[in-house]
């Protein structure tokens, strides 16, 4: 005897096959089991971009540092620019201890003192500050981030270009001691 609208000509297959399909035993391992790939690369999205603006903003707080430290030195021009490298890179004049960020380095050729710059205008074009021209200091960088896990997985799907260009700029105005 076969049952309505089955294909199965054995009414206890049928009726096996109605129970399962009523039974919620085990859905939420179901529901878990679908949705745990996309929660995991959603966490590791979150933990690799929050690691990519971290690194960011530590190499920010090093470049404006070093700007900082140049527009207030009135050394020789490569002792300064030395300095400011290792303000930069470390966090101290020395040069010691553990960069900020691991793999980022500079050089003092990434250091441009001074540029003079024209006399900045106000909104009517008057020239601000008695009319003198302006000297400033220019610190730049660029760190290739290279990324965890996630990052080498979006490369081999082609989603995304390893390495990652970080570029960093900042400038000061020159004040001396």
């Amino acid at each position: 005897m076969a049952a309505r609208g089955s294909r199965f000509e054995s009414p206890s297959v049928d009726r096996h096959l109605r129970r399962f399909a009523r039974d919620t035993r085990g859905a939420a391992l179901l529901e878990v089991t679908v949705l745990m790939p996309f929660l995991l690369v959603l966490c590791a999205g979150v933990f690799e971009f929050g690691t990519l603006f971290y690194q960011k903003m530590l190499i920010e707080t090093g470049v404006r540092d070093a700007a900082r430290y140049m527009s207030r030195c009135n050394a020789a021009e490569a002792t300064c620019k030395g300095t400011a490298v290792n303000i930069a890179v470390y966090g101290n004049p020395q040069g010691t201890g553990q960069s900020r960020v691991d793999g980022w380095t500079m050089s003092p050729a990434d250091i441009t003192y001074p540029i003079d710059e024209p006399t900045p205008l106000d909104e009517a074009n008057n020239p601000m500050y008695r009319g003198s021209w302006l000297r400033v200091v220019r610190v730049e960088t660029t760190y290739s981030y290279t990324g965890g896990g996630l990052l080498a997985f979006l490369e081999n799907l082609g989603a995304v270009t390893s390495p990652i260009d970080i570029n960093v700029a900042h400038e000061q105005r020159v004040i001396g001691w």
